[in-house]
């Protein structure tokens, strides 16, 4: 059985960049009340960086235990930070795969693939296009979909 293989660089860029600026609004609404407090200088520069260096760790943590994995009938893509969520697609449920983009994940060029089965949808976030489009077109050519051209 094959691992999990590992998106790009992309990916772990669009996470720290989301989960930082996250971090720094809770970071300044902690400090302000600190300050208004009066509180001790140490404790309002703790209530500062802590959130920022938990924002960091959540979007290490959260890139590395994100993957996918090609297997000759199915897909598996798995995510997750405190736990682990892993999904499987038998190519012959996909009834469509595409990848959509915000304004915002086009700038970090990252975006989500949206996985269609008969019953289900089901959403991988924050993938990094290359990553993306190499999926698409195994799940085009395993599958019974079109893939769209470009």
């Amino acid at each position: 059985m094959e691992e999990f293989q590992k998106t790009n660089q992309a990916a772990f860029n669009y996470r720290l960049i989301k989960n930082l600026l996250a971090g720094l609004v809770l970071s300044l609404f902690v400090s302000l009340f600190a300050v208004m407090a009066q509180t001790n200088v140490l404790i309002i520069i703790v209530c500062f960086l802590l959130p920022l260096i938990a924002g960091y760790i959540f979007a290490s943590v959260e890139y590395q235990n994100l993957g996918y994995k090609i297997e000759a009938n199915s897909i598996g893509f798995r995510q997750g930070i405190f736990s682990l969520k892993t999904l499987t697609f038998p190519f012959i449920k996909i009834t469509n795969a595409s990848f959509n983009q915000s304004f915002i994940q086009r700038l970090f060029s990252v975006g989500d693939i949206v996985v269609d089965q008969e019953d289900a949808e089901n959403k991988l976030k924050g993938i990094d296009k290359e990553t993306a489009d190499k999926i698409i077109q195994e799940i085009a050519s395993k599958s019974n979909i079109q893939p769209i051209t470009k």
